[in-house]
């Protein structure tokens, strides 16, 4: 059987790699001429659909010109959309798409919303959305030679929570694309795809984490650092029952499997393995816990690296090591739009063979005229929102994503994830933002030795009739978390000083105590957790597409913990 697998990995390296690795040299050499790639692309977007419903409504048949385009089709968000979506779960695909149009799945966005958006996934959505992958994962391999010769480890969504009433399934994408790769690369895999369907998000990484601990993995992928922290955390809680289920073949009964997941999972089990179970119980008796670090020979982590999830990112080096890691790319319901082709940055190439993007300067994101541009017009060091245009059904598609351009390979920018748009808060004028939130909280952390399992930031308006206290921002961090009251107040001065430093509008209102200086506010250990899957559930999305809020408009959330304490500094920031 080992024999037969070999072969077979053999195969799939001479045959499948070469093909993937020639479309990989192919985006390369667009990237230097990504004015006509794109312009190519749209072009083609719009005949594809010109006889749909929209496409009618649109007089696509019109539209010769990038400035017909643009007159033709607003710069629009979902609710302009909804509508005709709506009629395409109803069964009418001619509304969005031509009418002999094969729908794959809906994929749910969480948006700023509780409703979870739909967006409908085409075929040729899905194969622009897999060459995406193909292309960063052949580069990440050839970049690290070891991993032809491991095993991947990923967590991905599931691609069918629920139904529409035209029976489509709805979920998230990663899912179905990990059920449509040929058998060949599927057997360099772990985990099959069937695990990514189980609800529970502790009984998923458990099940990833029994099928993975005795193999050979080189590559550990998911979509937020949060997951590849939670995962290593809790093989490191359920290590005694991990270890005893290596050394006698078995499968905890303490999960809540589906009868036929855990008949698959028997099936793929090898049997007992003693030798691997005395090698985990050696980890363990020389470190006290059981680490991807230690356990596995990893080549790579692969995540997102920025945005306002670099927090979590900064965490990875304590559960993997100095294994590199790389990120994936903005990745969201509505498609791929970057691929990092390096470690260690959050900076990406434009996917500018699959989508059609413009860009609206950040100061002008709220004008009736706002400067549109191309990718080939950016300028390095600037901020933009991006619009997309895409095979879903989707033209000029503001999804509230601030990017910075990062630089060019040839015409094609690279961009690096900020923070969602709406993410800022605004109580006396500040401007706070998500990205600046994380950023300040990351570096005063790091300064002081502190590692946060997580934060978020709430703006808190004292009532009137109070003592003459100004609005401020609470920080809830776990208990575990801070050390003392003396390091508490040491942290919040530094988070305090970096605002002041980098947001001029934030400084202001601090020099003039229009602002107080920031609260933290502790809460039990596990809070965190308990959270996010909370919100999993009551969103209706899977874990890959949930981020954590580092920072939320509402200051209702410090009514959902116990407070332990709260500690007020000094106001004694430096706004000189």
């Amino acid at each position: 059987m080992n024999s037969m697998v070999g072969f077979l990995r053999a195969l799939a390296g001479k045959v499948i790699v070469p093909q993937i690795e020639r479309k990989l040299r192919r985006f390369e050499s667009q990237l230097e001429t990504a004015r006509r790639v794109q312009g190519e692309l749209w072009r083609r977007k719009i005949e594809r659909c010109a006889d749909s419903q929209f496409g009618r409504d649109h007089h696509f048949r019109g539209i010769k010109t990038l400035e017909d385009f643009r007159r033709n089709i607003p710069i629009a968000q979902y609710d302009y959309y909804q509508p005709y979506i709506q009629q395409v779960t109803e069964g009418n695909v001619g509304a969005m798409f031509p009418s002999n149009e094969k729908l794959l799945m809906y994929t749910l966005s969480s948006g700023t919303t509780d409703a979870p958006k739909l967006i409908p996934i085409t075929k040729p959505w899905m194969a622009e959305y897999r060459a995406g992958w193909q292309i960063w994962g052949v580069k990440a391999f050839l970049d690290h030679h070891p991993l032809f010769y491991s095993k991947l480890t990923g967590i991905a969504g599931n691609w069918d929570m629920r139904r529409t009433p035209t029976n489509i399934p709805c979920g998230m994408a990663s899912g179905l694309s990990a059920r449509m790769q040929s058998p060949l690369l599927r057997m360099m895999y772990c985990v099959p795809p069937e695990i990514y369907g189980i609800d529970d998000v502790e009984a998923k990484y458990y099940a990833c984490l029994r099928l993975s601990i005795p193999e050979k993995v080189g590559l550990f992928l998911t979509a937020t650092p949060a997951t590849v922290v939670n995962f290593a955390q809790l093989g490191d809680r359920h290590r005694e029952t991990i270890i005893r289920d290596v050394h006698d073949g078995t499968l905890s009964d303490a999960f809540t499997w589906t009868d036929a997941i855990r008949s698959m999972m028997r099936s793929r089990i090898k049997g007992p393995n003693p030798e691997r179970a005395r090698e985990l119980e050696a980890i363990v008796e020389r470190t006290g816990h059981l680490h991807p670090k230690d356990y596995w020979d990893l080549s790579l982590v692969a995540c997102w690296l920025g945005g306002t999830v670099g927090t979590y990112a900064r965490r990875i080096g304590e559960y993997y090591g100095e294994t590199p890691c790389r990120d994936i790319g903005l990745l969201c319901s509505e498609g791929r739009f970057t691929i990092p082709l390096e470690d260690g940055t959050p900076s990406g190439a434009l996917e500018i063979a699959s989508h059609y993007y413009e860009f609206v300067p950040e100061e002008e994101i709220d004008s009736s005229d706002p400067t549109v541009l191309e990718g080939h017009e950016l300028e390095v060091g600037k901020d933009y929102y991006i619009l997309l245009t895409t095979s879903c059904g989707l033209y000029r598609y503001d999804i509230h994503d601030l990017m910075r351009c990062t630089g060019f390979i040839g015409e094609t920018p690279l961009l690096e994830f900020l923070n969602k748009g709406q993410r800022f808060s605004d109580m006396e004028g500040e401007k706070l933002s998500e990205f600046h939130l994380v950023r300040a909280v990351a570096d005063s952390a790091n300064q002081l030795g502190m590692s946060l399992t997580g934060f978020t930031a709430v703006p808190v308006r004292p009532p009137t009739e109070s003592e003459q206290t100004p609005p401020y921002y609470a920080l809830l961090v776990e208990q575990q978390d801070i050390a003392n009251s003396e390091q508490a107040s040491t942290f919040l001065t530094s988070v305090d000083r970096w605002l002041c430093d980098h947001n001029v509008m934030y400084q202001g209102k601090r020099a003039d105590r229009y602002l107080g200086p920031p609260r933290l506010v502790v809460i039990p250990q596990g809070s965190w957790r308990e959270y996010d899957q909370a919100e999993i559930k009551r969103r209706g999305v899977g874990e890959d597409h949930y981020k954590h809020p580092c920072l939320l408009l509402d200051s209702s959330i410090l009514d959902r913990f116990p407070i332990i304490e709260e500690i007020v500094p000094t106001d004694t920031a430096s706004v000189g």
